[in-house]
């Protein structure tokens, strides 16, 4: 897949996907997790978190949006993570603290940063990949991951930052994308 349809795909989801499979949920239905899922609210922070980490981090050596523009206070939260190796503690603490409507506009300036991230970039420069040292020090150095959560380095080791921004704008996007579509179905919305 290539840079162009990769971005394509990404303004599908954020443009007609996602607001047609979350119009509809109720205060209650966003904070309430199904079927040992992970509440509708958390899973479009964690997406949101993901893309900006994903693609300011991993595909571009730049600043995330949540780091540059002091997300963490407007959303309310008190982590700097993505979500990813959390506890059911955590997430119920992330969704008690999550202020929706900052999420929402968090979500939006993530989609229009990483749409502009991406087309400044020249598609030779994604050809390259991280070594080690960046990779350690940007998902637990800078408090990203939990360490518990190390096995996801290998994971990450010799792929092209070009892997990254297909796998966190479309595969990561469609995994959660499935799993709010099954709540949207338990929850009677369709």
């Amino acid at each position: 897949m290539n840079l162009e349809t990769a971005l394509s795909r990404y303004k599908d989801v954020h443009e007609r996907i996602l607001p047609s499979i979350i119009s509809g949920f109720t205060k209650k239905n966003l904070k309430t997790g199904y079927l040992n899922l992970n509440p509708p609210l958390w899973i479009l922070w964690h997406m949101a978190r993901s893309e900006d980490f994903g693609i300011n981090r991993l595909a571009c050596d730049g600043t995330q949006e949540f780091i540059k523009n002091k997300w963490g206070t407007r959303l309310n939260v008190k982590t700097n993570r993505i979500g990813t190796g959390m506890s059911k503690e955590e997430v119920k603490e992330v969704c008690e603290q999550l202020n929706a409507v900052a999420l929402e506009n968090y979500r939006t300036a993530v989609f229009k940063n990483n749409i502009d991230t991406l087309s400044r970039i020249q598609s030779e420069d994604l050809t390259t990949d991280w070594n080690d040292d960046y990779l350690n020090n940007v998902l637990f150095t800078e408090g990203t991951l939990d360490k518990g959560t190390n096995n996801i380095l290998p994971v990450y080791q010799k792929k092209t930052r070009e892997w990254f921004v297909v796998h966190t704008l479309v595969a990561h996007s469609f995994y959660h994308i499935g799993q709010l579509s099954v709540i949207k179905q338990l929850t009677g919305k369709n």
